[in-house]
């Protein structure tokens, strides 16, 4: 089984504990990545709740045409402390914790390198755009598809997990992908000309910034027709006033 999500909030944890001990390691990191999934892919939980794009929330309803109730997810990375830590890679469905909603996270551990290289990327301002999560599943082992299937839609955007059996709610990972968006083209919309932006966090920035260019050369054009139309006015108004004078004077 193969999950794509999109990431929302992105952020970094950093907590201190043992403080009473100087020669302690005091402090860890942690990322949480908000994740929801993309277009109008939807995960029917057997609970009650639909795992979805937030735009496209409001689609999903039961049989009584009540709306089922949304669903949050979250990714977590964490530096894994030991060579076990790293096997413990989870989709996990919570519903018992006191004042929290139900929700689904995603626990993923990375040893110190691959940590140390993510959040150097973090701090650079190089945000993955997209994450995917896969585990095996078998034709024979019902069991080992941890209650997934999938829904009528014959595009497979529709899922279905049964997660009312608690052996269903822990499905271990076999695989993680972040995705980046290292180039990105935005297409003009008056001229059609592709406009290309070199990293995922300056997109926005990069198009607004083209456009506010655009719009203060316009701005400068202006201000320099209207100073030479303010010359032209005055020479005129001077000329007039000149010929009045002499006018007047014969």
């Amino acid at each position: 089984m193969l999950l794509d999500f999109e990431i929302g909030t992105v952020k970094l944890n950093l907590r201190a504990h043992d403080l009473r001990n100087t020669e302690a390691d005091r402090t860890s990191i942690s990322v949480a990545m908000d994740v929801y999934l993309p277009g109008r892919d939807h995960i029917d939980l057997e609970t009650g709740e639909t795992l979805s794009h937030p735009a496209y929330q409001h689609r999903y309803k039961n049989e009584d045409k009540t709306l089922r109730p949304p669903i949050e997810a979250t990714c977590a990375f964490i530096k894994a402390k030991d060579s076990e830590d790293i096997k413990n890679n989870y989709l996990i469905y919570y519903d018992d914790l006191p004042d929290v909603d139900s929700h689904i996270l995603i626990n993923v551990y990375f040893s110190d390198h691959e940590f140390e290289e993510l959040i150097k990327n973090f701090r650079a301002g190089l945000i993955p755009n997209g994450i995917s999560v896969e585990w095996k599943t078998s034709v024979f082992d019902d069991r080992a598809n941890y209650g997934w299937s999938y829904g009528w839609e014959p595009d497979g955007s529709g899922m279905k997990w049964a997660n009312k059996d608690k052996d269903n709610r822990r499905i271990p990972l076999d695989g993680v992908s972040l995705s980046y968006n290292i180039r990105v083209v935005e297409i003009e919309e008056q001229s059609g000309h592709p406009i290309i932006i070199t990293g995922p966090t300056t997109e926005a920035l990069g198009v607004l910034s083209k456009k506010f260019t655009a719009l203060a050369e316009k701005i400068s054009e202006i201000e320099k027709n209207t100073k030479s139309s303010a010359k032209m006015l005055l020479f005129v108004v001077m000329a007039t006033v000149i010929a009045l004078t002499v006018k007047l004077l014969k």
